[in-house]
């Protein structure tokens, strides 16, 4: 296992991933990217997402996003209910400063 691959923004994937479903997405967190090989990356995250949301839908769609915008095939994708006391008093829910 290598670094984070230098063309990764990780702005940018946290973005997109909550443009995936904005009805539903509602936080991202513990993303992790790093590279495979020299031609290979992998990503790992949580998705706060309503309770409504369809969850495997929202993972679907993640995942082909991420492999059509950042070429990340390699992928562990995790739902989680959103709810706002536990997620507002958890570290590793709250964005990188």
């Amino acid at each position: 296992m290598e670094g984070v691959p230098s063309s990764i923004k990780y702005d940018e994937i946290v973005e997109e991933l909550k443009k995936v479903d904005e009805d539903s997405v509602l936080g991202v967190h513990d993303l992790r990217v790093w590279s495979v090989t020299s031609d290979r990356s992998a990503l790992s995250v949580h998705l706060a997402v309503k309770s409504s949301c369809k969850k495997e839908k929202v993972i679907q769609e993640a995942t082909k996003m991420l492999r059509n915008k950042f070429q990340i095939s390699m992928t562990t994708i995790q739902t989680e209910t959103y709810n706002l006391p536990i997620m507002d008093g958890c570290d590793q829910c709250k964005p990188l400063e």
